[in-house]
């Protein structure tokens, strides 16, 4: 995580696996497996920071359901997303 959006998950904060997946069609790869995992983290209070210099954003779960964020994703990672957000 910290490398994609400039946030770096506590150590002690709890998380769950929401799905895991190991696509194996060509859009993925042509010449190797892939695990893809999905992960809920319980952050405390107020989300961390997020690096100015990516595109990440913090949305709240019922924004990101309701208004259409997820729609443009590819659809495995939609999936994921609403795995984890429909917890």
């Amino acid at each position: 995580m910290l490398a994609e959006t400039g946030v770096e998950v506590p150590r002690d904060v709890s998380g769950q696996i929401v799905r895991a997946i190991r696509p194996i069609s060509s859009p993925h790869t042509l010449h190797a497996w892939t695990a893809t995992y999905t992960m809920r983290i319980m952050l405390p209070g107020e989300p961390p920071a997020v690096d100015p210099a990516t595109t990440a954003f913090w949305a709240a779960p019922g924004l990101a359901l309701s208004t259409g964020i997820l729609d443009g994703m590819w659809p495995d990672h939609r999936r994921a997303l609403i795995a984890a957000l429909t917890l």
